[in-house]
């Protein structure tokens, strides 16, 4: 048996709170990698991700690539972000994802660099991913599809812990009704899940999906 890290990104948005509802039925905790948005519903969704035990990652305030046209633009969307998360919910997690991954073309090598060295040494773990049901690149996948996807790419990679990278923004509708059924299947196979936290060790993990 491994873990599972159950990984969403974009959020908060309306999709949220029925992901929530789930992870709350089947008491599994989860780790939000969100955007910035001061509507009053997405503060009460940040608020609830933390009361209910989940992690909150920093991703990025607005999910524009124009940060990664300099550094300057960079820092400024991440601080602002992680100002607003520490003002919203009383505390970080220490967790953060680049948009488009840390390998995104949209990155210059130079940059990808010293934004690996500033995460660093601001104290966050830099996560990619393992398993990717390719929801960020067809938007109406069914529930079914979505199952499918998730538990093809976990068989691939067998005898290792594993994240899912997720999308809950508003375009991912079916979601909610897909969780139940990979959660069901990696609970038949006996695996657990969990939040990522920044000393999460990964048993067997691929050398890309965490960055030191």
């Amino acid at each position: 048996p491994y873990t599972v890290y159950l990984t969403f990104d974009d959020g908060p948005s309306p999709v949220t709170g029925p992901v929530l509802d789930v992870l709350k039925e089947y008491d599994v905790p989860a780790t939000f990698f969100v955007l910035g948005d001061t509507s009053d519903d997405s503060l009460t969704l940040y608020r609830r991700m933390s009361a209910e035990g989940h992690s909150i990652g920093v991703h990025s305030y607005t999910h524009d690539f124009s940060v990664y046209q300099n550094f300057d633009n960079f820092s400024a969307d991440f601080e602002k972000l992680e100002d607003f998360v520490l003002e919203n919910t009383g505390s970080l997690s220490y967790l953060y994802r680049m948009p488009g991954g840390s390998s995104s073309a949209n990155c210059p090598g130079w940059l990808r660099n010293k934004i690996k060295a500033y995460a660093k040494a601001k104290g966050y773990v830099i996560y990619n991913w393992d398993i990717d049901p390719r929801d960020s690149r067809e938007y109406t996948l069914s529930a079914e599809e979505l199952i499918s996807n998730v538990t093809s790419a976990a068989a691939a990679k067998p005898g290792c812990d594993l994240i899912a990278l997720l999308h809950d923004d508003m375009l991912r509708t079916t979601l909610p009704s897909a969780l139940p059924g990979f959660i069901d299947d990696f609970r038949q196979q006996g695996h657990e899940f969990a939040a990522l936290r920044p000393d999460t060790e990964l048993r067997t993990r691929p050398p890309r999906v965490q960055l030191e």
